[in-house]
């Protein structure tokens, strides 16, 4: 891997060398490839890049995998920025008591950092969409929440709502007493009602299992039963049960679906580490409320040179 690393810079021009630790390896589409040869992958088609470590781009939804050459023994990749971090992020305005300036005020932390969206309540879509138009910033809001409860139709007709009114991403709660019970014909149907809706909006939906209520199996079962219908996401929580997000409901979550299904984790997420094992086990976005918390450790380590990825173990 080293030598194909070198293959690919010393094909770079000269004027975009620099020194060689300042070098990051990007595989994209796949990490550990055993079919590399002159920088593709004869298998699924994913290729190597590597460029200064000034001159990359990222994209906002995929944590892409660099590796230091300088420090590069085949384990997983290591600097990050605090972009990287912030494209983590759901900031969250969901507590029932904010005021309409405490949402101007979360959508001012959204823009300020560029978080992957900012997830308010359905009441604030209008205004939300109308402080976040025109950045890269997403209009997320949810459904059903926080208990998934409501007749179906009700759900669709908020989604419906929600979208018409500008939202991009729904957070949608299934109806967990169904799960319970071993309905999963009614809580597939659900979820791919609302996503079908989304998906002609071009919208995307997370589904919120509420890991605090439900056993293993029923945890795999849900995520099971999400992607089947449809969904772009698994989602861990409310942040409103029993219990938020676990570093083993991510894995296990993770584990549960195919890779073109994500997996938020959300509900108690409050510090840099948090986020960054998160991202170790396979999450590719967090629901947090502590946003401007989370970026100030993110920016501090950067500063520092130690803002990195940590080991999933």
């Amino acid at each position: 891997m080293e030598n194909l690393v070198r293959s690919v810079i010393s094909s770079m021009p000269e004027d975009e060398r620099t020194p060689e630790p300042l070098y990051r390896l990007r595989l994209k589409h796949c990490l550990a490839c055993s079919h590399l040869k002159d920088g593709t992958c004869l298998k699924c088609g994913c290729y190597v890049e590597a460029r200064a470590a000034s001159r990359f781009s990222r994209c906002p939804d995929v944590p892409p995998k660099w590796v230091s050459l300088s420090n590069y023994q085949g384990g997983l990749p290591m600097s990050l920025t605090p972009h990287d971090i912030a494209k983590m992020l759901d900031h969250s305005t969901l507590q029932p008591y904010l005021t309409e300036d405490e949402i101007r005020h979360g959508a001012e932390i959204a823009l300020k950092y560029d978080t992957a969206s900012m997830c308010a309540r359905p009441c604030d879509v209008p205004l939300m969409a109308q402080l976040l138009k025109g950045s890269d910033v997403r209009v997320c809001t949810v459904i059903g929440f926080p208990h998934g409860d409501h007749e179906t139709a009700i759900k669709v007709a908020e989604a419906r709502l929600a979208l018409e009114e500008g939202c991009e991403e729904l957070d949608m709660v299934i109806n967990i007493g169904r799960l319970l019970h071993g309905d999963d014909d009614a809580v597939r149907s659900e979820i791919a009602q609302i996503a079908a809706l989304a998906h002609e909006k071009g919208a995307i939906v997370k589904v919120i299992i509420e890991t605090c209520y439900l056993t293993d199996e029923q945890k795999v079962r849900a995520c099971r039963l999400s992607e089947e219908a449809g969904a772009d996401f698994v989602k861990t929580s409310t942040g409103y049960g029993t219990k938020g997000c676990t570093i083993e409901d991510l894995k296990l979550m993770r584990a549960s679906v195919s890779p073109s299904v994500r997996v938020k984790g959300s509900g108690g997420i409050r510090d840099l580490d948090t986020v960054l094992k998160a991202r170790a086990v396979g999450a590719s976005r967090c629901g947090v409320s502590a946003t401007e918390k989370i970026m100030a450790e993110a920016e501090a380590r950067y500063a520092a040179g130690t803002l990195c990825e940590v080991s999933a173990d």
